[in-house]
């Protein structure tokens, strides 16, 4: 597996090298477009006033290239590097899964560096060859598939879901493999996702139907994903001026069945826009998988199958979320998630400065709150100020 994986990383840059070649255009900015930008957080880490407190910093550089010769194909590759510094760098988990990257199948990440108080990583997180006609659309190499229709937690997206407490991350993670996509309408798709993986039990595959009905987007799902089958469904659509979504997917042990259980995920939501640009949400999160007492050691629940179908530690997470946009310049936002089985949660505040078109400034806190041995419970709470200067 490891010439195979040698093989195809070695294909993919040909591909792109030899397309980039390809146009007679004598201006690079015909067939490339090309955006990223910087960012830079200083972040403090405490569980209290008279507590040690970890500081420490990242900078956080991304590029985003396109290169689209002439004709239906393109390529597509971004590149994230991260350099973290400051107290507890080289370990710690919430400093480390800043820069934490998923290897997949192409293993395409590399730590350049790292000591007592830094480390340099870098991971290309798209990489991917595309065909696109009016109707049809095919994928190889590193993409992201988003088959999620909630705005917090997806169990529909069975390949690559991702947190809402990593704020700093927005593209989120890709899938190594393949992708066909078939339009037979505006308001409709068929997809067939092919996940590559060192053997079968990591390997994956799915496919989705989403149509338009009576004013919803409904979708329904069906595969194998890290051992798992997986069938699910999802809608969103609109109540009395709000929107309304759900998804809900079903999770059982097809291939490796020893020590493993079969679960459910459903997610359900709402939000609506006031007058005056005021934005409200809420949402709750089942996952059977989950441990329904007031206190469990968390740490050792399995963590076999998909990321889907570990949304939350908890058997019952509820969500809410009020933001405005108090000038054109400035942005607030307010959340809390908690477990109202063992009464842990967190919650924070986060305000967006616009100052220029192309410099934001953010300030977010995050405070963890609950008893030991609880799902949120014992982390602190996590305050930063971030700077990104968008090219």
């Amino acid at each position: 597996m490891t010439a195979l994986r040698r093989g195809l990383q070695t294909l993919l840059v040909a591909w792109a090298v030899g397309h980039a070649a390809a146009p007679d255009s004598s201006r690079l900015s015909d067939f490339v477009t090309a955006k990223g930008y910087v960012k830079v957080l200083q972040i403090t880490v405490g569980q209290g006033l008279h507590d040690p407190w970890a500081v420490f910093g990242l900078l956080h550089n991304r590029f985003d290239v396109t290169v689209l010769p002439n004709g239906p194909f393109s390529i597509t590759a971004g590149m994230r590097n991260l350099l973290l510094y400051g107290d507890t760098a080289a370990g710690g988990a919430g400093p480390a899964q800043l820069t934490a990257v998923t290897p997949g199948f192409f293993g395409l990440n590399r730590t350049f560096s790292s000591g007592p108080s830094y480390r340099l990583t870098s991971e290309l997180d798209r990489l991917y060859a595309q065909y696109a006609s009016d109707r049809f659309q095919a994928r190889a190499g590193r993409a992201r598939v988003n088959w999620g229709m909630n705005l917090v937690w997806n169990p529909n997206d069975v390949f690559n879901p991702s947190s809402y407490l990593d704020f700093d991350y927005e593209e989120k993670q890709g899938t190594d493999g393949a992708s066909v996509t078939w339009y037979p309408a505006a308001t409709s798709q068929v997809s067939a996702v092919y996940e590559a993986g060192d053997s079968l039990a990591a390997m994956g595959g799915a496919a989705l139907a989403r149509w338009n009905v009576w004013n919803y987007d409904m979708q329904v799902l069906a595969g194998v994903v890290k051992s798992d089958g997986c069938a699910g469904l999802g809608w969103s659509g609109q109540i009395g001026g709000g929107a309304f979504r759900g998804e809900l997917t079903y999770f059982r042990p097809v291939l490796d069945k020893a020590g493993r259980r079969e679960s459910v995920a459903a997610s359900v939501s709402g939000d609506y826009t006031f007058p005056h640009n005021v934005y409200a949400q809420g949402s709750a999160l089942y996952n059977s998988a989950g441990s329904s007492k007031k206190r469990d050691t968390y740490a050792a629940i399995p963590m076999d199958g998909p990321l889907a179908k570990h949304l939350s530690p908890a058997a019952l997470t509820l969500f809410g979320e009020c933001a405005d946009q108090i000038t054109p310049l400035v942005h607030l936002d307010a959340f809390a998630m908690a477990n109202p089985i063992d009464g842990s949660g967190v919650a924070g505040p986060s305000v967006t400065f616009s100052i220029t078109d192309n410099i934001d400034l953010d300030l977010v806190c995050q405070g963890f709150f609950g008893e030991r041995n609880t799902a949120f419970g014992g982390y602190g709470t996590v305050a930063v100020i971030r700077g990104k200067w968008s090219f």
